[in-house]
């Protein structure tokens, strides 16, 4: 396949995805508010709480229909958004319902038990069900469009053919020295990394915690938005916060057990590769569980004590039995283990490893039952990995520390680089690099970094001021999509005189302001394109720079809750920071540095690909 040919297929992949990017965002915001308002009637023991939760099961029929449509090349796909439909029907009945009773009837208290009958609470009210309500019309006139074939895949191979024609002008002039140094320096070394089999089980790992801590921080941020909005906490007292013990549950068992997640999540994917790429009899569940086993091993506290090893119980530390106890359960499940966690699970997959490749297993007859076979067969890597842990931690306590000590000194001053302006400004310049020679940078530097800044983020929630955590790269430096492209795609959409970036422009606005940008990226394409090259690289470090430094200074809070990285600009920095409302202006302010940055480049490259079209119209008339 050639190298167009690659370029067109991930830019209709793109297009064929954005369709119900739109319809997907917003019904996660329905999800969220129609939570919240059950929550808050459970509190108050309103009747009417079966309203929020028939839109609930309503809301997750669609997401099923969804993950159904995922990855669905077909057009005939008229019947497969039913639940869509119906879903926004309903919000929208919903929504005009309830504006009646804010305005027209006298069942206010009734409907809204947790509210005060005031004006300036249904004024509020009012407002948010008419956003709901220009939301959910927005929603459904999409979706008919997309049921009368209005938004069709085969529409969009002309734009697509269309932005790929200045592609050859790019590839004529990216012989450089620049491009060779990066592909040397650069491409090379990381490229042979990203394909190391544990930094890819390190990638799945991170990528499967994410929703556990979307999930988590989106009930944490109940808890702190009266600290922003303090008229809200007389509401909050009087519904969330009556049955907050209840919701942060949801927080505690995912950003409390995060190091339990990663470790039993990366020993299934270190086994599942080795598996399939070395043809071993290795059960990734199996590998999961070992290295779970391992990992609780290492966990509970011991020391020497008149020559006789026992374990700690030091109660005003909140030390019992070896177990250190915190505010939300075994202290180092939390972040604060998740490296021991990808140490232990390494051990314990490579120790697996090693017995079913020297064939130190038990083998039973044919006739077995496989799952009862492959049981038997993890018996003896179990006591391998059990006696190996043993005498780890025994060495360890006799020389007056533990696994957790030890591994601390390292990441701890890995963690201390990365948090720095400097480490800062070498990320970036990595992603950036990886990404010009047609590697996802993002994807590669992130996950590896996914420990860190999950660590940072539950060290924000209980009142550190790290600025690399959570979602800060999407909500501050990548908007619009790595290289902080939103301003480019303004500029393709409103000051682009070039045909065919006016088209690209058009096509790929929408998806920008989800943070995606693979129609830029493969489009103009910005891969191995001299002309855009420099502010690719200045413009997330630009943006990096502000928002680092208005966290460092406390102009702003710190990212305190995870965020779906496709948030729109101000949204994702908004909600994460806890609801300040200068985070939100600082995200706009980072995108528009970004812009600013891209300007010059982006209208030297749009007059150069305007003469060409000149051109071409001249020869072929």
């Amino acid at each position: 396949m050639t190298n167009q040919e690659q370029q067109k297929k991930m830019a209709e992949k793109n297009f064929r995805f954005n369709r119900f990017l739109f319809l997907r965002y917003v019904l996660a915001v329905f999800f969220f508010a129609n939570l919240y308002w059950l929550l808050a009637a459970i509190a108050s023991n309103a009747l009417l709480l079966i309203l929020p939760l028939s839109l609930l099961v309503l809301s997750i029929l669609a997401i099923g229909e969804y993950v159904r449509l995922y990855g669905n090349h077909s057009e005939q796909i008229t019947e497969n958004l039913r639940w869509t439909r119906l879903f926004y029907l309903c919000q929208l009945t919903m929504n005009l319902l309830l504006y009646a009773v804010c305005f027209f009837s006298p069942l206010f208290s009734f409907v809204f038990p947790f509210l005060d009958n005031t004006l300036v609470n249904r004024g509020v009210l009012a407002l948010w069900l008419g956003v709901g309500l220009a939301l959910a019309a927005l929603c459904l006139q999409r979706v008919n469009k997309i049921r009368r074939k209005k938004i069709r895949i085969t529409d969009i191979s002309k734009n697509t053919k269309n932005s790929l024609k200045g592609s050859s002008y790019n590839m004529e002039q990216s012989n450089s020295k620049l491009f060779s140094l990066l592909e040397t320096a650069v491409m090379g070394p990381l490229g042979k990394v990203a394909q190391f089999k544990i930094v890819r089980a390190i990638m799945a790992a991170g990528m499967a915690s994410i929703p556990f801590t979307i999930v988590g921080s989106m009930f944490l941020v109940i808890n702190v938005l009266p600290q922003t909005f303090t008229f809200l906490e007389d509401f909050f007292n009087n519904t969330f916060f009556r049955v907050s013990d209840l919701y942060m549950l949801a927080n505690s068992t995912t950003m409390g057990l995060l190091a339990l997640y990663f470790c039993i999540v990366l020993g299934y994917e270190y086994t599942k590769i080795y598996a399939e790429e070395e043809e071993l009899d290795l059960a990734p569940m199996s590998g999961a569980l070992l290295s779970m086993f391992a990992f609780f091993m290492s966990i509970p506290q011991l020391m020497i004590v008149d020559g006789s090893m026992s374990r700690i119980t030091d109660q005003e530390n909140a030390i019992i039995n070896g177990w250190a106890i915190g505010g939300d359960g075994v202290e180092r499940l939390g972040t604060t283990g998740i490296f021991t966690g990808i140490i232990m699970a390494v051990l314990a997959v490579q120790l697996y490893r090693l017995c079913v490749t020297k064939k130190w297993v038990i083998k039973m007859p044919e006739e077995v039952p496989l799952g009862v076979a492959r049981a038997f067969t993890a018996l003896i890597p179990a006591f391998v990995v059990a006696f190996t842990v043993l005498i780890i931690n025994g060495a360890l306590v006799a020389a007056g520390t533990d696994i957790f000590q030890i591994i601390a000194v390292p990441f701890g001053f890995v963690t201390n680089l990365t948090n720095s302006w400097l480490g800062l400004m070498v990320i970036y310049f990595l992603v950036s690099a990886l990404w010009l020679v047609g590697i996802h940078g993002a994807n590669i530097i992130f996950s590896v970094l996914t420990p860190i800044t999950l660590g940072n983020l539950t060290a924000n929630a209980e009142g550190a001021n790290f600025a690399l955590a959570g979602e800060f790269n999407n909500a501050y430096v990548t908007v619009g999509g790595s290289g902080a492209t939103l301003g480019l795609a303004l500029f393709l959409v409103y000051l682009a005189k070039s045909k065919q970036l006016r088209v690209l422009g058009k096509a790929s606005i929408i998806p920008a302001l989800f943070n995606i940008n693979e129609p830029l990226i493969f489009g103009i394409p910005l891969i191995y394109n001299p002309f855009l090259a420099i502010p690719f690289f200045l413009a997330p470090m630009a943006s990096a720079s502000i928002a680092y430094f208005a966290i460092e200074l406390e102009i702003i809070r710190p990212m305190i809750a995870q965020m779906p990285w496709p948030s729109p600009i101000g949204i994702g920095a908004f909600i994460g920071s806890g609801g300040d409302w200068k985070a939100a202006v600082c995200a706009f302010l980072c995108a528009g540095v970004a812009f600013l940055i891209y300007f010059p480049f982006a209208r030297s490259y749009d007059a150069g690909l305007v003469k060409q079209e000149a051109q071409e119209g001249e020869q072929a008339a």
